[in-house]
């Protein structure tokens, strides 16, 4: 004859079962939150050979500094007027400042001729590449400031129209980052542009209102710009989430550009049930 089960064990049983099914769904729910998405990330383009971009920085490196200084690096030194331009700075000294940087000009107009590609950006580096880039804009402004005191204002205007195409050229493929840049660089060439216009003559009119609609054609979409910024989004998160550690108070604080102490409660006890 079986012994009846008593009600402390049936209990003791009923716990058991209890204590390891909820374990079981415990280890499920980790596994899942735990669990590397399947995110299918499309490589990034193959660039050039030769890439415009490398070129464009081998051209921004080989600016050459005068003292005192033909390059203002301020914006708003650039808005002023030329007339002003000329009686700070003569015509001789920019004249002279050109004919010392010809090979790094040259080299830009080498670059404005290639395909060019933003190189694949990280969120571990930095922005070294854009100032270089900025300063080589400006470098084009002086240029165009002095043959508009030559009386060449065609040459001035693609001077600036230069600037504007290099502005375009070094962003694509880029982030977000890349394209305020671009947008920067292609403010500075617009500066005063209209004020050429009325200086050239039909023919030259004509090329110039062409290159412009090239460049319009060309120009980088913001529909590229996001498409760039979603895919480096996906790249940096997964790679953030392959760090066995990645819920840790500390990895929590180096994202969010915090202290390990400044990271609460609240949020350790949040991070603890995030998925990935």
């Amino acid at each position: 004859m079986q012994r009846k089960i008593t009600k402390a064990e049936r209990r003791l049983i009923v716990s058991s079962v209890g204590a390891i099914a909820l374990l079981g769904v415990v280890a499920l729910f980790r596994a899942s939150i735990n669990a590397t998405p399947q995110v299918v990330i499309p490589p990034y383009p193959t660039a050039p050979n030769p890439n415009g971009y490398d070129v464009y920085m081998q051209a921004a490196k080989m600016i050459m500094q005068a003292r005192p200084n033909v390059l203002d690096m301020t914006d708003g030194w650039l808005a002023r007027t030329e007339k002003e331009s000329a009686r700070r700075q003569p015509l001789s000294y920019k004249e002279a400042w050109l004919e010392q940087n010809a090979a790094a000009f040259a080299t830009t107009q080498k670059a404005l001729k290639m395909q060019s590609l933003s190189p694949a950006y990280s969120a571990d580096g930095e922005f070294p590449s854009y100032a270089a880039l900025r300063s080589l804009a400006r470098a084009k402004i002086i240029e165009s400031s002095t043959r508009s005191l030559r009386g060449d204002w065609n040459g001035a205007m693609q001077s600036r129209l230069d600037v504007i195409q290099m502005g375009n050229d070094t962003s694509r493929g880029g982030v977000l980052i890349g394209a305020l840049v671009s947008f920067a660089i292609q403010a500075i060439g617009r500066k005063n542009l209209e004020s050429k216009i009325e200086k050239l003559d039909a023919t030259q009119a004509r090329a110039t209102a062409k290159r412009l609609e090239n460049l319009y054609a060309r120009r980088i979409s913001r529909v590229e710009v996001m498409r760039a910024e979603k895919t480096f989004g996906q790249m940096e998160t997964l790679k953030q989430m392959r760090d066995p550690q990645w819920r840790s108070a500390e990895k929590w604080a180096e994202f969010s550009l915090m202290t390990a102490e400044d990271v609460s409660w609240k949020d350790r006890l949040r991070m603890a049930t995030v998925s990935k």
